[in-house]
């Protein structure tokens, strides 16, 4: 994508020209690539673009039930994107042309391979796209139940106060599922040198926001946090056990805020 867009980025300067690329095909229709989609659309004068599929990941197969195979080695799927810029006024968006190759890989007679060395943007059946906000789908989609869908609440109007909630990593030292292996543990962590902890729990490489050393200060200094029998006083939520720090980048990366505390 960053190449796209320095690409885009060159174009815009000169006023015209011509982008092709080969690459993964999520930006075509993943939501979070919807601010990329309108770029491109209020930068170019027509789009075309070929969606190669074979995404593993997605389990692709094609229309008519038979496998549908990538064109490389990868499990990601594969798209063609061709962006001209003419040169002119630029007003509204772009012309989105869409086109789908399903099948087999095949060879130089058969599957994809033959078609992509037999088909050029004339002899390729397109389907012109209507991109609408906010997603700005560069994929086919039908949009005639759009209006009653989006007459329904959004769950941001519904929950107006809202949080990712709790994210989590290193589990098998920072989740437990009762007071006593969490006590255990969080004792245990905080004796052993920082090379035996980190090989015993799994922890890998220190990250920018937390460090093994950092998280076995915080629990010593922790006084308040821990009963007369010098352990770990955790909290239980919903059976899972958690130490409710409130330091930034010590036991716990990120602390918890007071709004979800509260939901707690």
């Amino acid at each position: 994508m960053k190449f796209i867009r320095f690409a885009q980025w060159r174009i815009n300067q000169t006023g015209e020209g011509v982008l092709g690329f080969v690459t993964n095909h999520s930006y075509l229709d993943n939501p979070t690539f919807r601010g990329m989609r309108q770029s491109l659309l209020e930068t170019f004068d027509e789009i075309w673009l070929l969606d190669l599929h074979g995404n593993s990941k997605r389990r692709e197969r094609s229309p008519d039930g038979s496998p549908d195979k990538n064109v490389f080695d990868i499990q990601q799927g594969v798209a063609i994107g061709i962006f001209v810029k003419t040169g002119g006024d630029g007003e509204g968006y772009a012309t989105v042309r869409h086109a789908d190759l399903w099948g087999d890989r095949g060879d130089a007679t058969t599957g994809k391979y033959a078609w992509l060395a037999e088909h050029d943007i004339d002899r390729t059946s397109w389907q012109e796209l209507a991109p609408q906000s906010p997603d700005y789908f560069f994929v086919p989609r039908d949009y005639a139940l759009l209006a009653e869908y989006e007459a329904g609440w959004k769950l941001t109007d519904i929950a107006p106060v809202n949080s990712v909630g709790i994210v989590t990593a290193r589990d098998k030292m920072a989740i437990q599922w009762s007071d006593a292996d969490m006590r255990r543990v969080a004792a245990d962590f905080v004796d052993l040198p920082e090379a035996v902890a980190r090989e015993k729990y799994n922890l890998g490489r220190d990250s920018q926001d937390w460090t093994v050393a950092a998280a076995q200060d915080d629990l010593r200094g922790r006084a308040d946090r821990w009963p007369s029998t010098g352990r770990l006083v955790p909290r239980c939520i919903g059976g899972v056990v958690l130490d409710l720090t409130t330091v930034e980048a010590g036991f716990i990366m990120r602390a918890l805020t007071k709004a979800v505390v509260d939901v707690i």
